[in-house]
C-alpha cells in the first residue's frame, strides 16, 4: 500500500531552552487521545473507517484513543488529514526533561 503524504506532515519537535536552568530541552507532541476520539465521533467515523481512510492500523488507533501509546508527528498529520482537522486539535505539547 502506498503511503499517503498529507498537507500537515511535519518534521521533528522544536528545540527550546529551559528558562530556569538555561539548558536546551526538546519539545515533542503527544496525541490528546480524548480529542482524537471526539473529532472522530463528530465526523461519524468508526475506528475501522478511520483506519481505512488514513491507511493506519485499526489496533494502533484504538491504543492511541485509549492513551496507551502515542503516534509520531507524521502519523498525527495523517490522522488530522483523515479527520479533516488541523493537527493542533489532536496534540498537546510537552517538554522532555534533560
Amino acid at each position: 500500500m502506498a503511503t499517503r503524504k498529507g498537507k500537515w506532515e511535519s518534521g521533528r519537535g522544536r528545540s527550546r531552552t529551559d528558562l530556569r536552568s538555561g539548558r536546551p530541552t526538546r519539545a515533542h507532541a503527544e496525541i490528546h487521545h480524548r480529542a482524537m476520539q471526539l473529532v472522530r465521533e463528530q465526523r461519524g467515523l468508526s475506528k475501522i473507517r478511520l483506519a481505512k481512510t488514513s491507511g493506519l492500523d485499526r489496533r494502533s488507533l484504538a491504543r492511541w484513543e485509549a492513551g496507551q501509546q502515542t503516534p509520531d508527528l507524521r502519523t498525527i498529520g495523517r490522522l488530522a488529514d483523515a479527520l479533516g482537522c488541523h493537527p493542533t486539535v489532536l496534540i498537546e505539547w510537552a517538554e522532555d526533561d534533560q
